[in-house]
């Protein structure tokens, strides 16, 4: 086996910047739904307690140790809603022996298009927004807020400090583009963009400027230098290049230049 002689964090610097590591990174994106199945935990009871999950993916990393990179704290029904996505959970809306999933509508309206751009969407999810897609009341999210809170001190404690996991990622974002995707439907949404164009561009005006605006000061707060931001649906295989040039690619190269000129990875 070749040697090897450097830190996670080195082998994933040395890989984003295009240079050779002395070995290649391995940078699984896990959660907490392998670790749960592989320990026959409860699935339905990881989404009620999701200290346990981060309990069973801190486990599950010390049995198969070895990873450089990134990989994602437990991904729970609250931590989703918080962020804008209706979400359905095992033992709740789904049967206890199965994994959470996006619960993806028409939840979005046209109107909102025009409320995104003028507030951005944070504000849009805080004020209005949440309250449509779950049964909460202000104290639910006000508990949840606190709970996913402990739960990102928790981890970034046990999971990238003590682990020396390589490039500890300060933030996390959705995409624009997938956000409002998956909040409007794919169908509405790909109808939006070839017969409301003007209406989607707005929404993804502000919603890029103020991605920047936060991720840069999280990371300044947690003393990092990476956001992972995923996006599943701007690809060749959904949508033409003429789409992908116009409602996908402008926004991500200033999201991407915009956070470089501050130091951080995108």
């Amino acid at each position: 086996m070749k040697e090897e002689y450097m830190t996670p964090e080195e082998r994933m610097t040395a890989a984003v910047n295009l240079e050779e590591p002395d070995r290649v990174p391995i940078a699984p994106i896990v959660g907490m739904d392998l670790p749960t199945a592989y320990y026959g935990l409860s699935s339905a009871e990881m989404h009620k307690e999701p200290i346990k999950g981060l309990e069973a993916l801190l486990k599950f990393f010390d049995e198969f140790g070895g990873w450089d990179g990134y990989t994602t704290l437990p991904l729970y029904k609250s931590g989703y809603i918080l962020g804008g996505f209706k979400f359905k959970a095992p033992g709740q809306e789904l049967p206890e022996n199965y994994f959470g999933q996006f619960d993806e509508g028409e939840w979005m309206n046209l109107d909102d298009y025009k409320t995104v751009a003028d507030v951005g969407w944070y504000k849009f999810v805080a004020d209005e927004y949440i309250y449509r897609i779950s049964n909460w009341t202000p104290e639910d999210v006000d508990n949840a807020r606190k709970q996913f809170f402990a739960l990102g001190v928790k981890g970034w404690d046990e999971w990238l400090v003590k682990r020396k996991i390589g490039l500890k990622v300060g933030a996390n974002r959705v995409h624009p583009f997938f956000t409002l995707s998956l909040n409007r439907s794919m169908i509405k949404f790909t109808q939006d963009l070839y017969y409301k164009p003007e209406l989607v561009d707005a929404a993804l005006e502000t919603m890029t400027d103020e991605l920047i605006k936060t991720v840069i000061a999280q990371c300044k707060r947690t003393g990092s230098n990476v956001v992972f931001i995923p996006e599943e649906r701007a690809e060749a295989a959904i949508y033409p290049l003429k789409i992908f040039e116009r409602f996908w690619w402008p926004y991500t190269k200033r999201i991407v230049e915009g956070l470089y000129k501050e130091g951080i990875i995108t």
